[in-house]
């Protein structure tokens, strides 16, 4: 007799299921029956029949070539970073270090690096529903443990929180009495799952998953991702470029953002959620961040320490740590709203040398319709997803369910936003920026932030914004009009925002940065002011870097 726990979905060994089922094991007793499986099944071993024969057949076996490496990880201008940082990436995209030869196949532990072009972001795999995953990971971290904040243990897995797999052999964990699927330095492991149900699915290690900062093991430096099921028969395309992301059944990019057209969409019933292809941003809360702060005082003193950079998305983290401390240094800016303008201090997490992914902007055009991937990689507490101007329903495909702008989710969980009605701009078809951020204050203070920037223009990736930043190539969803070009009557956003914003670089500023000025506010917000002039605040006096509260505005222009 099969027991219902053949078919083995690997959200169950969290550290606490994990600790559970080995002792149980190692005691000789039987966890599977208490849990409801008959007496005497044991998990499935890799020569077990049961899982494959259970699981339908896969149409189509996608392979992804992944590596696990340790990369510094800097998450902001300010050059705040995690020094002993560790991250999945495809294997093509990855170097020996110090060779810029995008083709060198000469990869060993701890001397490799992320190419030099691209931005260290998160590894997002997809599968189409009904495929198999085939993930060959390979083990590039350094074999010893280099400094005091990188974890002691240096084996890896790539463990997917519940996707059924093949066999226990691809759970990537080291459980009780079943063999070992954790990868040494070195070691490549073969690890397969079904895309049995389309969503959003956790990938961590589970060769250091505790110890550290926040005890978070190698998930606390960045050793985690994600794997979306996509729609049957979806056709991938890359959100900049437009090229596939898939090329014969192998996957050639793994970019959190991307462009998913081509299937069959019926209507699901919700008359508030979009059909058809769509656009597709993946967002990944990770916190307890191991950071070492470019000025040291926000780690020493006491009231800088609750802004330091801790809380991120993706890699990107922007805590107002040194923003109070270095960059708002022009008297209007004052209060929140100064803390998060792109015009006074440019956007966040900006590093804007990678000119395809210079910040955490995610970008689409006015009426695009958007699915968010929301995940927790952890390791720590739980979150609060809030996202500015837009909705989604709790349950997408049911017109009776909670309509949401914010959600919690805890680690290792994840979920989807179907973006309501008319998508990117929401029923208003509103163009410019929409923050999403933790709605649990100090984790947002501490980094946990990020913009969706709606465009009324075509962006084709030659253009930057006010402050020199590049405007990443946008490409439009298949089937729908281009948007229009950007002219004199239309300029595009911001660009019709009569804003000083900073500038980069300029030496003798933190970050090369220098910060720009509050936006002036509606009505009197735009360029082509009607023949109603306005004040803008364009200079004034600074004290020490920081605010002269003392300031009356003297220098103005109309």
């Amino acid at each position: 007799m099969t027991s219902p726990l053949a078919i083995v979905s690997s959200s169950l060994p969290l550290l606490a299921a994990a600790l559970f089922l080995g002792q149980e094991l190692r005691a000789g007793n039987d966890p599977l029956h208490r849990l409801g499986g008959s007496p005497g099944a044991l998990l499935p071993t890799h020569s077990s029949a049961s899982p494959a024969a259970a699981l339908p057949p896969c149409t189509t076996t996608v392979v992804a070539e992944v590596v696990a490496l340790d990369q510094v990880l800097v998450w902001n201008k300010f050059g705040s970073r995690d020094p002993y940082g560790m991250m999945y990436a495809l294997k093509r995209d990855v170097v020996r270090q110090g060779s810029g030869n995008p083709n060198n196949t000469t990869l060993e532990p701890g001397l490799v690096q992320l190419r030099s072009d691209l931005r260290p972001r998160p590894l997002v795999l997809r599968v189409n529903q009904g495929e198999c995953l085939e993930v060959r990971l390979t083990n590039l971290l350094d074999p010893t443990q280099f400094g005091g904040g990188t974890p002691a243990t240096r084996t890896a897995s790539f463990h997917v929180n519940g996707m059924p797999y093949t066999s226990i052999a691809d759970d990537g964990a080291n459980v009780g009495a079943n063999a070992s699927s954790l990868a040494t330095p070195g070691q490549t492991k073969v690890y397969t799952f079904y895309g049995d149900r389309q969503g959003t699915y956790c990938v961590n290690s589970m060769g250091a998953i505790a110890g550290g900062e926040g005890d978070g093991g190698s998930t606390a430096h960045g050793l985690f991702g994600a794997v979306i099921v996509e729609p049957p028969n979806s056709t991938w395309l890359h959100s900049s470029t437009g090229l596939p992301m898939r090329v014969n059944n192998q996957i050639v990019s793994a970019d959190d953002k991307a462009i998913i057209h081509g299937f069959a969409d019926p209507s699901d019933g919700a008359e508030v959620t979009p059909e058809g292809a769509f656009r597709e941003f993946v967002w990944i809360f990770h916190d307890e961040a191991k950071t070492v702060h470019a000025n040291p005082r926000i780690e020493t003193e006491f009231w800088l320490h609750s802004t330091r950079d801790a809380f991120g998305v993706n890699y990107g983290i922007s805590g107002i740590g040194q923003i109070l401390l270095d960059a708002l240094c022009h008297p209007d800016c004052r209060y929140e709203e100064a803390f998060l303008t792109s015009w006074a201090n440019g956007d966040p997490a900006l590093l804007p040398h990678f000119r395809d992914d210079p910040a955490n902007v995610w970008h689409s055009y006015l009426g695009d319709n958007v699915k968010v991937r929301h995940l927790h990689a952890g390791p720590s507490e739980t979150h609060v997803f809030h996202l500015h101007a837009h909705q989604w329903l709790y349950t997408g495909d049911d017109n009776r369910s909670t309509y949401l702008d914010s959600q919690a989710v805890g680690p290792g969980a994840a979920f989807n936003c179907e973006i309501s009605y008319a998508g990117s701009g929401n029923r208003n078809l509103s163009v410019g920026d929409a923050i999403f951020h933790c709605h649990l204050y100090p984790h947002f203070a501490q980094g946990m932030w990020g913009l969706w920037r709606t465009h009324d223009v075509f962006e084709n990736g030659t253009r930057t914004l006010p402050d020199g930043t590049p405007i990443p190539r946008i490409a439009p969803i298949p089937g729908r009009a281009l948007p229009p070009l950007p002219s004199a009557d239309l300029p595009g956003y911001p660009f019709f925002v009569p804003g000083r914003a900073g500038q980069w670089p300029v030496a003798g500023y933190p970050g090369n940065f220098k910060p720009g000025h509050l936006p002036p506010q509606a009505p009197l917000d735009l360029a082509n002011d009607g023949g109603l002039p306005r004040h803008i605040i364009v200079e004034g006096p600074t004290q020490g870097g920081l605010l002269d509260k003392a300031f009356v505005p003297n220098t103005l222009t109309s």
